[in-house]
């Protein structure tokens, strides 16, 4: 929902976009983990940490937006997001 209702701040995460995004380390630890979706296994995520790793996606996806904004390219967060579930077949 937060996704539809302000593409400038927050993104629909779906199993393409985390398909797109699952390979994203730090210290070996996965950044995010993918949601399950038609024919894909996700990651196993508990309930409770979720929002976590929702957040942790809105700030992978500033990243890419602001580098982008600065190369001239003016971007939305939901931008992002459709072109990484484009990304994710």
């Amino acid at each position: 929902m937060l996704g539809l209702f302000d593409g400038d701040h927050y993104c629909i995460y779906d199993s393409r976009v985390g398909t797109t995004l699952k390979t994203l380390r730090n210290n070996g630890e996965k950044l995010i983990l993918a949601p399950s979706g038609r024919g894909r296994r996700g990651d196993n995520c508990p309930k409770d940490k979720r929002a976590v790793y929702y957040e942790r996606l809105i700030w992978v996806l500033e990243v890419i937006r602001d580098q982008l904004n600065l190369e001239g390219h003016p971007f939305s967060i939901a931008d992002i997001e459709m072109a990484l579930f484009m990304m994710g077949k």
